[in-house]
């Protein structure tokens, strides 16, 4: 009687964590396509821009996401398939690939930290003054933006915000800014930290131990 209970618990447990990973491949496949969407928006819009440097690191990123894709659909067969040495190998490039998707984010949002929020508020026609007053900037790409929308240049693209009759502007858009100090966190860290997370959450030797894969 106690042999069954016994077994009976481990097959809960088995199944219980396999919902648990289940739910973690879900997530992040879900988090993974929003990316991919994300930057492949951005990518379309400022493809023939000349002076869209970011696209090189949105390209990358994408690229990444893309290939996080089957590495998450084969980690829920291996899930199911209960193969403790294919288990392992799937953990070590989840892990490398989950940094390599980190670092490329960082990188991106480091090198141009207003590329995303910029672009998400002038597609939806909100305001970038904040940016604009903040980190030295005008428009997506400069003045010209403003221009060729509402036929006039705020005041926030001008160098001294306190006189409004200066007519000295600020020629640098707010897409192209780079190099500044930002303490802007990128939302797409989010999808490689839980990835991370989960290669992480369950050691090897642990694995071994509680004969969850066996």
């Amino acid at each position: 009687m106690y042999q069954i209970e016994e077994v009976d618990n481990k097959n809960w447990k088995l199944i219980c964590f396999r919902l648990i990973i289940l739910l973690n491949v879900i997530v992040c496949l879900i988090c993974n396509i929003t990316d991919i969407v994300h930057h492949a928006q951005i990518i379309y819009c400022y493809w023939d821009y000349t002076g869209a440097e970011f696209i090189k690191f949105e390209v990358a990123v994408l690229i990444t996401n893309i290939g996080m894709i089957p590495i998450l659909i084969i980690g829920t067969l291996l899930v199911f398939k209960q193969n403790i040495k294919q288990l392992r190998s799937y953990l070590t490039i989840l892990f490398l690939l989950s940094w390599l998707q980190m670092l490329l984010i960082i990188a991106l949002t480091q090198r141009f930290p207003l590329t995303h929020i910029v672009h998400s508020k002038w597609m939806d026609q909100k305001s970038i003054a904040k940016y604009e007053s903040q980190y030295n900037c005008c428009g997506r790409f400069g003045p010209d933006d403003y221009i060729l929308r509402t036929g006039r240049v705020p005041n926030s693209c001008l160098v001294d915000t306190t006189n409004s009759e200066s007519r000295e502007i600020h020629t640098t858009g707010c897409l192209a800014k780079d190099d500044v100090d930002a303490d802007i966190i990128s939302y797409e860290l989010i999808t490689s930290l839980f990835q991370r997370i989960k290669a992480e959450n369950r050691s090897f030797r642990g694995l071994w131990r509680d004969h969850i894969f066996l």
